[in-house]
């Protein structure tokens, strides 16, 4: 059992460090009046926002056939 947890742990851990590639993100600041805060978002593009990469769609293709 604590073999498990710990193998639980550490993928907590690693996974969302691996999935965000932070070199290539450039990120904006954007002040919020009403908190009176200041929040981190990353900067995306037009293009990236309204295109999908082609191997993933098709690979959606694929699951959705097979099911």
């Amino acid at each position: 059992m604590r073999r498990l947890f710990l193998v639980l742990l550490i993928a907590a851990i690693a996974l969302p460090l691996h999935a965000a590639d932070k070199k290539n993100q450039k990120m904006v600041a954007k002040y919020n009046s009403l908190t009176k805060t200041w929040s981190s978002f990353p900067a995306v593009t037009i293009y990236d926002v309204q295109f999908c990469n082609l191997d993933s769609l098709l690979a959606l293709d694929v699951s959705q056939n097979n099911d």
